[in-house]
């Protein structure tokens, strides 16, 4: 399966799911993935998110849920056949 496109932040798409539900701003998610960069054990977005204070445990599990709930729309679509390689991050799907 392909990679969904990301925002050019290198966020990917929980990045992406956290800027339009307006958790982050651009500038948090760019330091996110800045420290992520830096640390070897490869923590993942969320957490460094988490860590750095740019969001709260309670918004992680938001962000996961829509995560979740956007990879499972996306599934659908692919095994359906409908949209296969094109994925569309407008989000528009998400009950948030």
């Amino acid at each position: 399966m392909n990679q969904p496109p990301t925002d050019g932040s290198g966020g990917g798409l929980l990045g992406r799911i956290a800027l339009r539900m307006g958790m982050i701003s651009p500038e948090q998610l760019a330091d996110a993935v800045r420290v992520q960069g830096q640390q070897l054990g490869g923590e993942r977005l969320g957490e460094v998110l988490l860590t750095e204070g740019h969001i709260t445990a309670g918004q992680l599990e938001e962000l996961l849920a829509a995560q979740q709930e956007w990879l499972d729309a996306e599934g659908s679509r692919l095994a359906l056949g409908d949209g296969a390689g094109t994925a569309d991050l407008s989000l528009h799907h998400l009950s948030v």
